[in-house]
């Protein structure tokens, strides 16, 4: 029963945030629609914030399941089609993403898509000839440094209303893992 009150309150959140953004969606407004008492709401979440972030997270589990048999293993087995999967995703969810980004919940939103990106970057860091050799706090940085990368193009383009268009940057990223990535790495071994 708990698992289902709490979809229950994702779902009537979710049908809020079509009609209005976060900051004029309340917990009374949530827990009205869904038919439940404030005290269970917050059974279950801290604030709305904190449900947007659960939402997400298992919006996206569910969509990855759909396309493909996903596990936290498989996300990363086929590197470029996981971040495409990941910005059609916020796409399919194009009015909700927009109208529940703000700058206060922008460090959510950071969280949640490090989560999925950092994985599937640190795969393909794995898949270079030279990752081994280099020392693991070097491979953590370059890590990080490509995982910002694709997270700052994803916040850009969320900032930007999420314009069709920006499949030509997700491209040019992918490229520039595919070109540049190798020769970091061997740099690093080199020093």
């Amino acid at each position: 029963m708990r698992q289902s009150t709490k979809q229950a309150l994702s779902e009537t959140f979710k049908i809020l945030l079509e009609a209005r953004t976060i900051d004029k969606i309340t917990v009374k407004d949530i827990v009205t629609k869904c038919g439940v008492n404030r005290q269970t709401f917050y059974y279950h979440f801290r604030d709305i914030y904190e449900l947007m972030e659960w939402t997400l997270e298992n919006d996206i589990r569910e969509y990855l399941s759909d396309i493909s048999d996903f596990s936290e293993d498989s996300l990363v087995i086929e590197w470029k089609e996981s971040i495409y999967h990941l910005y059609q995703f916020l796409y399919s969810r194009k009015k909700q993403i927009l109208h529940a980004y703000d700058p206060v919940n922008k460090t959510y939103y950071e969280n949640f898509l490090l989560k999925f990106i950092t994985p599937i970057i640190d795969y393909r860091i794995s898949l270079c000839t030279s990752a081994s050799s280099v020392p693991k706090e070097k491979r953590v940085f370059v890590t990080k440094a490509y995982t910002w990368i694709c997270l700052e193009l994803i916040l850009e383009w969320l900032e930007h209303g999420m314009p069709n268009e920006h499949k030509i940057q997700l491209d040019d990223y992918l490229t520039l893992v595919d070109g540049s990535l190798d020769t970091a790495l061997e740099r690093f071994i080199q020093r």
